[in-house]
């Protein structure tokens, strides 16, 4: 089930670049977030889902350990690790035996009619998950950030959505960390 939705004051900036940083973290790293929900768990790490306004923030834990993707700001997509293109796939090896992967999209839509059309889409794609959070907008009811999350057997998955409807730009990304 959809988790309860958090109303912020301020709609998302789409003007602001995105960037995408993963890695070894500690909890000086964990960002303020608007939202959060535990996430699945799958082998021996726990999962959080943060939303931090138009970005989103995931730890993985184990003893010992801590990691994290965050995807910050929106359609205007410069910054991953100093390329200049966010959309496109990334991989990592993030810690002996388990690689992540992430794929990042931008989608621009020209009508509204499309626009609220692929809103409803991802709300059925982000109750399809084990675990959801979304967080809309005050202002506008089409802008909102969403992450769905399941574990599978030996992995963990999770999509994210930033939507700016005054922009017509939709920002995904896929992300799966899987035991090699």
């Amino acid at each position: 089930m959809l988790s309860p939705i958090d109303h912020l004051t301020r709609p998302p900036r789409a003007s602001q670049p995105a960037h995408l940083t993963v890695g070894p973290t500690d909890l000086g790293a964990l960002l303020p977030a608007v939202a959060t929900r535990p996430g699945p768990g799958f082998l021996d790490y726990a999962s959080e889902f943060r939303i931090l306004g138009d970005s989103h923030q995931v730890i993985l834990r184990r003893p010992g350990w801590m990691w994290s993707e965050t995807l910050s700001g929106g359609g205007d997509l410069l910054g991953v690790g100093g390329s200049d293109e966010l959309s496109g796939e990334q991989e990592n090896l993030i810690a002996p035996g388990l690689r992540h992967r992430v794929r990042v999209n931008v989608e621009h839509l020209t009508s509204t009619k499309s626009f609220c059309a692929r809103a409803d889409d991802i709300d059925r794609l982000c109750r399809a998950h084990e675990t959801s959070l979304v967080v809309r907008f005050a202002g506008d009811a089409l802008a909102f950030t969403a992450i769905g999350a399941t574990a599978g057997a030996g992995s963990l998955r999770w999509e994210t959505w930033r939507l700016y409807p005054e922009t017509g730009d939709v920002v995904a990304s896929t992300t799966r960390v899987s035991a090699e």
